[in-house]
This record gives structure tokens, sequence and C-alpha cells, in this order.
């Protein structure tokens, strides 16, 4: 598509508005790109944090950035459209070979417009850059376009994904590197993926170690990340008050402190910082797994409201359901309707903190599951996904 007279109005209109709101409530400081240097489209792709991402990375660029997005942004009644006509975002399906989102990306760089995508398409819950599909050099390749790198720094620290409430610190963007059309055609697919993956990988808690991050109730939420106990190594104890996650079973008790760091408040085991903890959990479920019967019930939580994903429409309500997970298979069950899914069958994602995604690659049927109390579906991502790996 070509830059719409709207989308520039739009662009003009709320960038002041934008600029004191993100430095106000984030304290975000961005480094402004001169695209007087490099005329023509590009494409940009940034580090993914947080949902607030797309504006972050606009704010550095004056020309209007068309956004690739998934196409679950398209499912709610009343910002969907409204998003669609202000920003017109690329939508994208993660759950297929979408050519048609491709061909729409080239098409838009074609006619002169800016393209941004963030390749590992989720926010991480532990702060660690999460994979990314190698689609993205290919992309890049057939692009004949700039591709631009660009990174924020402190994003994970000011909102973790399991987080309820942000935390006030220093939040900086701004582009790393660009890769002009001669470089790119220069490199392998594989060598352009890796460069992707070392441009964009960003740990704060090395880059940002010596920044504050300030705020409260630091702890709220913390148990829909984190289902296993690193002390007494049990799972579905954890649970978070304000201030503290603590175990139900055990004294394992930690807080938060301003560095975004876990700090014990007991005597034994525990990990200070989410990555290791998030690893501990990894390794426990596998075993966990692989000591199970076929059989066995791994997790289940009860009254979750069911929909079903309609492409680029309202999502539609089903009903309600129980939800279940063995070695074998995963299962909703509910008065109005019944599922059963063999792993292999499936692809399984968890949508902003909580909400769970499940795919039936048979069908090309997509459920989305909504939890009407707190608790923890990342569990059930990391349990089909560890099947799907071997983790038997």
């Amino acid at each position: 598509m070509k830059t719409k007279f709207r989308h520039r109005l739009v662009y003009i209109f709320f960038r002041p508005f934008f600029k004191v709101f993100l430095r106000w409530r984030f304290n975000f400081q961005y480094e402004r790109f001169d695209e007087k240097k490099l005329p023509g489209p590009y494409l940009i792709i940034g580090n993914h944090t947080q949902n607030l991402d797309p504006i972050f990375l606009a704010m550095s660029f004056q020309k209007p950035i068309y956004f690739v997005a998934s196409t679950m942004v398209f499912n709610l009644p009343v910002i969907s459209p409204l998003l669609k006509y202000l920003a017109a975002p690329i939508p994208i399906d993660k759950f297929r070979s979408d050519v048609k989102s491709a061909k729409m990306m080239l098409k838009t760089l074609k006619n002169g417009s800016h393209v941004s995508v963030f390749p590992e398409g989720n926010t991480s819950y532990s702060g660690k850059t999460g994979p990314m599909d190698i689609s993205i050099a290919k992309l890049a390749k057939t692009a004949k376009v700039p591709l631009v790198f660009y990174n924020l720094e402190g994003g994970y620290l000011t909102r973790p994904r399991w987080a309820l409430y942000h935390r006030k610190g220093l939040l900086k963007g701004g582009v790393k590197k660009v890769l002009m059309p001669d470089e790119i055609n220069n490199m392998s697919v594989e060598e352009l993926h890796q460069e992707i993956i070392q441009q964009l990988t960003v740990n704060d808690y090395e880059v940002m170690k010596n920044h504050r991050y300030l705020g409260k109730y630091k702890a709220a939420g913390a148990e829909t990340g984190f289902y296993y106990c690193p002390h007494c190594q049990a799972f579905e104890t954890l649970v978070s008050d304000l201030e503290t996650i603590y175990c139900q079973t055990c004294e394992f008790k930690v807080d938060i402190n301003d560095h975004g760091k876990f700090e014990k408040l007991f005597n034994g085991h525990y990990f200070d910082t989410p990555m290791p903890w998030m690893e501990a959990q990894e390794a426990a479920l596998k075993v966990k797994i692989h000591q199970a019967t076929d059989q066995e019930i791994l997790f289940q939580d009860d009254a979750l409201q069911l929909f079903l994903i309609r492409p680029l429409k309202p999502k539609k309500k089903i009903g309600t359901v129980d939800l279940f997970v063995t070695k074998k298979q995963l299962m909703m069950k509910g008065l109005e309707s019944e599922y059963t899914f063999s792993h292999p069958d499936i692809q399984v994602a968890v949508q902003m903190r909580n909400n769970l995604i499940v795919h039936d690659k048979k069908t090309n049927q997509t459920l989305y599951l909504v939890p009407k109390k707190t608790g923890n579906t990342l569990k059930y991502l990391k349990t089909v996904e560890c099947v799907q790996n071997g983790g038997m």
C-alpha cells in the first residue's frame, strides 16, 4: 500500500502527545533517525519487549510506518476497526504460512512506505530474547531495501510480561545498525538470520544494570509466569501478593528490588533473575512429563471462557470449559462443547499475560481461552512444546 494522507495526519497529530506521554509515563528516551541520509523505504526490525513497542519505535522516525501485527488484534469489536483505519497494520497469521502477508509487506515497500516487524512475534516472560523465524531473513533478501535494526533497552524491566503494573526507570530506543541491499545480497539466508539474532538480542539485566526501576506492587501477577517453586520443587504452588512471591507449601518467599532482581526473604534455594528460574522451571517440567503415565493429568484449570477465532472478525464465544493436559493430549470439556487434541496436531501460544491460543493444524480452527481467575496458562504452552520437541 502507499502511504495514505490520513496516516500522515495521524503521525503529525499524535506525535507531540506521545512524546510527552511516553517521557512522563516510562521515561522513554529515543534517538531520532536521520531519514534524509537514507532515502527510500526500508524494512525496520526490532526486539519485542511489550505491547507499546510499535509506538516506542515509531518515535524515532518521521515518516509513517506500517507495522506487521498478529491477526488477533483484528478480533476486537471497537478497537480493531479504529486501529485499522488510523494505522492500517499488516495482518499476519502466526499459525499459517502467510504468503499473503509477505506479499503485502513487499508491495508496501515497493510503493515507497516503511514496514516494521518484530521477528520474535511475542514478548518474553523472562527477559530473554525469543526465537526468530528464518522467514524474516528471506523477506529481507527479497525486499531489496535497507534493513534497519532497532533496539529497545529497558523495556522488559519497565514492564515484565507477567507483571500487572509497570515500573519507571529508563527505557531507551534507537537504531543500532543498517544493512544496505548490496550487503544483504552478499550474505546467505542463514548468515543474515544469525546477524538478525545477534543485532536484536538485548539483555536488560546487563545493559541497564546501573539503573533503578521504581514502582509499587512489583510482584503482582508473577504466578502467570512462574509455576514452579525452586525451593521445594512443587508445581502450581506459587502465589503473588502486591510485594512478594511465596509458595503455599514451603517457606519460599522473595520480593523484587529496584533493579528487577529477586531478593530472598527465607533461607533456601532461589534465583535472583527470571532467566535461570524459567530454565529450571522448564527442566523440571521435562522430568515431570517423562515420569508421567500416558493418561495422567499433568495440569488442570477450571472454568475458562472459550472463543472461536474468526479471521479478521470479532471472536465468537462458545462457552465455558475445563482445560486438561496429559503427555499425549490437550483436552477442553464443557457443557456445550468438548475438544481433544493430540500434541503433534496443534500449535499453542499465550497472548497478553495469560490467554491461551490453540490452533488445530488439521482443521485450521483456532480457539482462544480466557481464565476467569488468576492462574497460569504458560504451563500448557510449555508442556505441548516439550512433547513436540521430544521431551518425553
